[in-house]
């Protein structure tokens, strides 16, 4: 089931309309919402003026969503809007805390992504830090520093962790593919490599990701 608010929303013609629009989803009543979200398809709503179609973001909870080992977690969707108000801890908090964060319906498409294929979110993270720290092998400049190098996981081909990384290269996006077993070394070395940095600077729950330190550092 969902909870709905409803909520005021312009579209780019300038008209305002209202929606309704979910702030909670049991992912364990309505396991469809994932895919909604997978395919940029969740909380979109059409312009009743010009027709167009439109995916806001709104604060939303999704609540029962399987994660493998992990469980079942609770994940709480910040707009991209609110991501520095969030990061300097000037955004209030919901009275429960969530066992994850994510900043933007690409984020939380992301993180269901990793828990449909079975994995774990901090280690993931911890390849995506491994990815953007080794040496360059194809004779490519650093990224400039004020461009963030963002690195996503974008599922699993032939056994294989597929990743794109935006940043090294205006307007480039490389591939990487990571053999399950660099994976499996990660996740085995787990509990050593959460105590110590600069791991445990972004595998802390509740915001798991990469971008927490690179956005911190750079705030």
């Amino acid at each position: 089931m969902a909870d709905t608010r409803k909520r005021r929303i312009a579209c780019f013609c300038e008209k305002v309309f209202e929606a309704d629009l979910p702030t909670v989803v049991d992912l364990a009543a309505r396991p469809e919402a994932a895919d909604e979200v997978l395919r940029g398809e969740f909380m979109a709503v059409t312009c009743p003026a010009c027709g167009k179609r439109l995916t806001p973001e709104f604060p939303c909870r999704f609540t029962g969503v399987p994660a493998g080992a992990l469980g079942e977690l609770d994940i709480e969707l910040v707009p991209e809007a609110e991501r520095v108000a969030f990061l300097r801890g000037r955004r209030g908090r919901a009275p429960s805390k969530p066992d994850r964060v994510v900043i933007g319906v690409p984020e939380l498409a992301e993180k269901l992504a990793i828990f449909r294929a079975g994995l774990d979110d901090r280690a993931v993270e911890m390849l995506k830090f491994l990815l953007v720290s080794r040496p360059r092998q194809d004779g490519g400049s650093a990224p400039a520093a004020a461009r963030e190098v963002i690195v996503t996981f974008r599922g699993v081909e032939g056994g294989r962790l597929l990743f794109h990384i935006a940043g090294l290269r205006e307007g480039e996006v490389a591939v990487a593919r990571l053999e399950r077993a660099v994976y499996d070394r990660v996740v085995a070395d787990l509990p050593t490599r959460l105590a110590e940095e600069p791991f445990r600077a972004f595998c802390e729950p509740p915001y798991v990701s990469l971008r927490r330190v690179e956005q911190e550092g750079a705030s």
